[in-house]
């Protein structure tokens, strides 16, 4: 991303009062231990190593879906 990493993405989108409750899912081609758990140190509530399918897209994503 041109502007912003995923990390910043994630710190902004947690800063507003408004939107921190929404779950964030990163989506990376890296899968390395020590990268993913940077994701949640970022507040992720998920991750997704690329490339997944669109199965496995849509079981993570069912995850935060209000029933």
């Amino acid at each position: 991303m041109p502007e912003m990493d995923g990390f910043e993405v994630a710190d902004a989108l947690h800063a507003r009062p408004d939107i921190a409750h929404t779950p964030i899912v990163f989506m990376t081609a890296s899968v390395q231990r020590d990268e993913v758990e940077e994701c949640f140190r970022h507040g992720a509530a998920g991750h997704l190593g690329k490339p997944f399918s669109m199965t496995e897209f849509r079981a993570r994503i069912a995850q935060f879906a209000k029933s």
